[in-house]
C-alpha cells in the first residue's frame, strides 16, 4: 500500500498542493492571449508574426509531455513539480522584456516544455495518490486549472488600466510562484505497480491509442472553438465586438460549470457514459449552429453546449484509464501529446481555410471532430472487454 493511504490528511494535503499548482498553471497558460497585442508592440511585430508563439509554445508542450513521463517514472515527483512551476514564474518575469520575436519564441518554447512536464506530473501523481477513487479528485484538479484560466483575463483586464504590460506579467508571476512552494514540503506519492497485475502489452497500446485519440478530439474542438468563435461571430455579422466577446464568455462560463458538475458525476456515472454524453452534446450543439447559422441565439446556445460538453472530457479520460491500466508517467505523456497535437493541428487547419471557404469551416471542422470522437468512444467497449473490464 502507498505510504499516503493510511491517513486521509496527507492525501488531502498533497491533493491541495496539486490544486494550487494547477491554478498557477492556469494563470500562466491563459496570460498569452490577452497580452498578445502588447507583446507584438514590444517586439515590433505584426499580428501574423506574433501568432507564431502559440505554435512554438505548443511544440514545447509536446516535448515537455514526452520528457515528463520519463522524469516522473524515475524521480520524486513533488519537488520536480515545484521546480518546474518556479521556472514558469521566472520565465513570466522575463517574457515582457523580450526585445524581439526570436527571443520571445525561445521563451515560449521553454515555457511550453515546463507546462507539459507539470501537466503530465499533476495528472499522474494524483492518480498514484488516490488510486481507484481518483475520479472526483481528477475532476477537481482540472476545475482548479479552469479557475486559474478564468481569473487570469479578469486580473489582466483590471490591471491594464493602471499599469504596464511588464508589470502585468510580474504580478501574475508573483501570484503563481508562491503556489509552487508547498510542493517542496509535501511527500511525493510512490510509484506503485498495480496489485491486480498489468493488462497485456498489446491491449495497453490499443487503449493508450484510443484515449490519446479521444483527447486529440477534445483539444481540437476546444482550442478551435475558443480560438475562432470571436472571429466567426464578427465575420458572420452575428454581433459586434462586445457581443462576440460575450459568446466567448458564455463558453468559459459553461466550461467552468461543467467542470464543477463533473465532480459528483464521476461518482454516480460510468466514465464511458460521461464521454459518450459529452460528445453527443457537443455534436448536437454544432448541428444547432449549422442549421441556424444566421442566428445569434443559436450561436449562444451552441457556445453554452460546447463548453458544457468538453468540460469533463480530460479528467474523465484519466479516470477511466486508471481503472483499466496502470497509469505511468510515460502513458500520461502519450495522453498529453495526443491532447497537444489536437490543440495545434485542428485550429491551424481552420485558420488555413477560414478566409478561403468562409467562417462556416469552423463548424464543419467541429462536426468532423465530434463524429471522430464518438467513433473513438465506440471502440472503447470492445477494447475493454478484451481485458475483462466493462465501463
Amino acid at each position: 500500500m502507498s505510504r499516503l493511504r493510511p491517513s486521509i490528511s496527507p492525501m488531502l494535503a498533497v491533493s491541495g498542493g496539486y490544486y494550487l499548482l494547477f491554478i498557477a498553471m492556469g494563470l500562466s497558460m491563459s496570460s498569452l492571449g490577452p497580452t498578445l497585442p502588447a507583446l507584438a508592440q514590444s517586439t515590433g511585430t505584426g499580428v501574423e508574426q506574433i501568432s507564431s508563439v502559440f505554435v512554438t509554445r505548443a511544440i514545447g508542450n509536446m516535448l515537455g509531455s514526452l520528457l515528463g513521463g520519463r522524469i516522473f517514472d524515475r524521480m520524486r515527483g513533488n519537488p520536480v513539480l515545484g521546480g518546474m512551476m518556479l521556472g514558469v514564474g521566472g520565465l513570466m518575469v522575463i517574457t515582457p522584456l523580450a526585445p524581439n520575436i526570436w527571443m520571445l519564441n525561445i521563451l515560449m518554447f521553454l515555457t511550453g516544455i515546463l507546462h507539459g512536464i507539470i501537466n503530465v506530473g499533476g495528472n499522474t501523481l494524483l492518480i498514484w495518490v488516490h488510486g481507484s477513487k481518483v475520479g472526483p479528485y481528477m475532476s477537481a484538479l482540472h476545475l482548479f486549472f479552469g479557475l486559474g484560466s478564468l481569473l487570469c483575463p479578469m486580473i489582466i483586464a483590471q490591471m491594464v488600466l493602471v499599469t504596464t504590460n511588464t508589470m502585468i506579467y510580474w504580478v501574475l508571476a508573483a501570484l503563481a510562484i508562491p503556489m509552487a512552494l508547498p510542493m517542496f514540503f509535501l511527500p511525493s506519492p510512490p510509484h506503485e505497480a498495480k496489485a491486480r497485475g498489468e493488462p497485456a502489452a498489446t491491449t495497453n497500446l490499443l487503449l493508450v491509442g484510443i484515449f490519446a485519440g479521444i483527447l486529440f478530439c477534445y483539444a481540437g474542438a476546444s482550442f478551435s472553438f475558443t480560438g475562432w468563435i470571436y472571429t466567426y461571430t464578427l465575420t458572420r455579422n452575428l454581433a459586434d465586438a462586445v457581443g462576440a466577446a460575450y459568446l466567448t464568455s458564455l463558453y468559459w462560463g459553461s466550461f467552468t460549470i461543467g467542470r464543477l458538475a463533473s465532480i459528483p458525476l464521476t461518482i454516480r456515472m460510468r466514465p464511458r457514459a460521461i464521454l459518450l454524453a459529452d460528445y453527443l452534446l457537443g455534436l448536437a450543439s454544432v448541428l444547432l449552429m449549422l442549421i441556424w447559422q444566421d442566428s445569434l441565439l443559436a450561436a449562444s446556445l451552441g457556445s453554452l453546449g460546447i463548453g458544457l460538453a468538453v468540460a469533463s472530457i480530460y479528467p474523465t479520460v484519466f479516470t477511466l484509464a486508471q481503472r483499466t491500466m496502470h497509469v505511468t508517467g510515460r502513458i500520461s505523456s502519450w495522453f498529453a501529446i495526443g491532447n497537444a497535437l489536437g490543440g495545434v493541428i485542428v485550429p491551424w487547419i481552420v485558420g488555413q481555410y477560414f478566409e478561403r471557404t468562409g467562417p462556416q469551416v469552423l463548424l464543419f471542422a467541429l462536426l468532423i471532430i465530434f463524429i471522430a470522437a464518438l467513433a473513438f468512444v465506440s471502440t472503447l467497449q470492445p477494447a475493454l472487454r478484451r481485458i475483462g473490464h466493462a465501463q
